[in-house]
């Protein structure tokens, strides 16, 4: 009797049901969307519109479509073109790091404010997030000059979007130096153009 007991215990541990069969993509609200706007000022410098300097728009919409703008002077009120589509995973792998970084909760958001009224002050970068999740939308945003230092996780963020839409490389404006063309004479095969 004894080891009857024992064999039905150890059979109805071991059919219960594992926590690893969640869903990994459930993560990530359905309606989750999220709008960046860098917007950098009439007075920074080419060489200085590099990295969390950059003007950029990257919009993700809830079926994952992502579009992206960058280097251009722009503003809130037009949708980049489109980039890619972001798998389901990719959506909830996104939604995780922005609960890590702290954007995810609309407790911490900053007040409302209509996006396509801010401008970027002469030497500013100013940086406005529009996130949508669970029926709620909530904004971020910052305000700095351009050499100082972005918040970390505004700066981890923009790289990490950056990333996702495949971003080029930044255009620095510096010029290139013409190289020195050494004249040798005429063309000998020029009368065989004509």
């Amino acid at each position: 009797m004894p080891v009857l007991l024992l064999t039905v215990l150890s059979f109805g541990c071991a059919t219960a049901p594992p926590a690893a069969n969640a869903d990994p993509f459930a993560a990530a609200p359905e309606d989750f969307s999220l709008d960046l706007t860098v917007l950098v000022g009439r007075g920074v410098a080419a060489e200085d519109r590099i990295g969390t300097n950059r003007p950029m728009r990257i919009v993700l919409f809830a079926d994952g479509a992502l579009h992206a703008e960058f280097d251009r002077a722009m503003n809130a009120n037009t949708v980049p073109g489109y980039v890619r589509t972001l798998s389901r995973g990719q959506m909830a792998s996104l939604w995780t790091e922005l609960r890590q970084l702290g954007f995810a909760e609309p407790a911490a958001a900053d007040p409302t404010i209509n996006f396509t009224t801010v401008e970027a002050r002469r030497n500013d970068v100013v940086t406005l997030l529009a996130m949508t999740g669970d029926e709620s939308r909530w904004i971020f945003t910052r305000s700095r000059s351009y050499d100082e230092e972005s918040e970390g996780a505004f700066r981890t963020l923009t790289d990490r979007l950056a990333a996702l839409a495949w971003a080029p490389p930044a255009v620095t404006g510096r010029r290139m130096i013409q190289p020195e063309r050494y004249d040798f004479g005429h063309d000998p095969y020029e009368r065989y153009r004509r």
